[in-house]
């Protein structure tokens, strides 16, 4: 991370890298990148509350397509690598955000929360 770096100085070296970086899209990297954390990258199909259609643009662009699922929400497709803080980040919504595809990433969530209850319902001190 750039805000952990002490030390910088610039140097005459040649960077590593180059081919990589000349195609590298940050825009698209950070909308399917949460927090520092990489991940396996999947498209999900996430279920949502309407009144979240603004916080779903600003999160992941102007290009997602929302279908309407029922009056109460919508829902759409999006590439996103499933690290940890992506599932903090879906959890964050509580019962107004869900992961309605792929299975393993519904399964991969679970797992998770599975294992975090285990640590308060076993040993709640």
């Amino acid at each position: 991370r750039v805000d952990k770096m002490q030390k910088i100085q610039l140097t005459d070296k040649k960077r590593d890298g180059e081919t990589h970086f000349k195609n590298f899209d940050l825009g698209a990297y950070s909308k399917k990148t949460f927090g520092m954390y990489g991940g396996t990258e999947e498209t999900v199909t996430l279920r949502c509350k309407n009144h979240l259609a603004g916080v779903m643009l600003d999160r992941f662009g102007q290009d997602v397509i929302f279908r309407i699922v029922d009056e109460e929400h919508f829902e759409f497709h999006v590439k996103v690598q499933t690290s940890p803080l992506f599932y903090a980040w879906v959890l964050n919504f509580g019962d107004e955000v869900k992961i309605t595809a792929p299975l393993s990433v519904q399964e991969a969530l679970v797992d998770r929360l599975q294992k975090g209850l285990s640590l308060y319902l076993n040993n709640p001190c």
